[in-house]
């Protein structure tokens, strides 16, 4: 059986900024499946807006790889046929109320590429939590070494 897969994105190389924090390039390219064309270019359209055109393929990855639709339509993406994640599912804890996606995924973004980036939103509390996971557990590894406790706006950060 052959999976359709769809190009929606097509990026220039991302431009290189002076940081203190070795970037590793993003894709430039951004796949998702719809065998069904149950999607329209209305709806993505929709779900992808807000997003810019230099980081929009590794965002939109790892902000909405299984976002399901309003007709239960999960939204399937991929940035290579085979890669799959390789570092453990991290959670940071006592992030800022302010965080949102964005700021979590720049944060995270220069220790590697990441497969999941999502800010856990719950009633009631006073900090958020997060979900992080990366392609390569070396990224991990030093994203751990390098944010756990590390001050947000007056938070000090928990990675695990």
């Amino acid at each position: 059986m052959t999976t359709a897969v769809k190009p929606i994105i097509k990026l220039p190389p991302r431009s290189n900024r002076s940081n203190s924090i070795s970037v590793k390039p993003v894709e430039i390219s951004i796949y998702f499946e719809d065998q069904e064309n149950k999607l329209s270019d209305v709806d993505i359209q929709n779900l992808l807006q807000d997003f810019g055109p230099v980081h929009v393929a590794e965002k939109v990855y790892s902000f909405y790889n299984g976002y399901v639709f309003a007709n239960h339509v999960i939204f399937k993406l991929s940035l290579n046929d085979s890669q799959q994640p390789e570092g453990p599912l991290l959670e940071i804890r006592n992030l800022p109320q302010s965080i949102d996606h964005h700021q979590l995924f720049e944060l995270c973004r220069p220790f590697g590429s990441l497969h999941i980036c999502k800010v856990i939103k719950e009633e009631g509390n006073i900090k958020k939590r997060a979900l992080v996971q990366y392609f390569r557990k070396q990224d991990s590894d030093s994203s751990q070494l390098n944010l756990n406790n590390k001050a947000i706006e007056g938070s000090t950060i928990q990675h695990v």
